[in-house]
């Protein structure tokens, strides 16, 4: 080989040299993205903390518990608002591929201020009294939340297909975003109630 092979083998060996031996110091400036995915989580569980034991046939003054959990995983402390709403099967529900809350006002709310990796556990009772019958419609004229009672005079018709009167509450979670200074809708969840009258 002549002298400037060599010299340009030699050179690329140090390139690379210099460059592997430099990786840790690079990743300190250029932030990777791999594993920092940057989220917050709601899940909701029932009585018993378990994803079974969901309240679903619901009667008249009928005390009912479950469990809103939060987790923030966005790399910094976060404060959210946690709202609760009661929607009948023609109201609207939230679109979390736009981004868009449902359009009903909510009920109860629950505010957190948590840091990275903290999670809450949010109980929420809730029971209906004031439901009344007629013909295939069923009216719910009261929502006790967490001790707080609500007038919500919300009907719903009979649902031939699955054999009930359906309503659903709605739990969504919204964050606070500083570079507009408000809070903005993050995610929902949400559980089917039947509350067709006990013959």
């Amino acid at each position: 080989m002549y002298l400037k092979e060599y010299r340009l083998i030699f050179t690329i060996s140090s390139l690379i040299l210099i460059l592997i031996a430099s990786i840790p110091a690079i990743s300190l400036i250029i932030p990777t993205s791999i594993g920092n995915e940057k989220f917050s989580e709601i899940w909701i569980l029932g009585a018993g903390r378990t994803a079974r034991d969901y309240p679903f046939n619901v009667t008249n003054n009928e005390s009912n518990l479950v469990h809103i959990n939060i987790r923030n995983q966005m790399g910094y402390s976060n404060y959210y608002i946690l709202y609760v709403k009661f929607r009948n099967v023609t109201d609207p529900l939230p679109d979390r591929n736009k981004g868009n809350p449902n359009s009903l006002p909510p009920l109860y709310e629950h505010r957190s201020f948590l840091k990275n990796e903290e999670i809450v556990e949010i109980p929420i009772s809730f029971s209906f009294s004031e439901i009344s019958y007629n013909e295939e419609k069923c009216q719910v004229d009261r929502l006790k939340i967490n001790d707080h009672i609500f007038n919500i005079s919300k009907s719903t018709i009979w649902n031939d297909t699955n054999r009930g009167h359906y309503f659903q509450l709605i739990f969504e979670l919204w964050i606070f975003e500083e570079q507009n200074s408000s809070f903005n809708y993050n995610n929902h969840v949400g559980i089917w109630l039947n509350l067709t009258k006990v013959q």
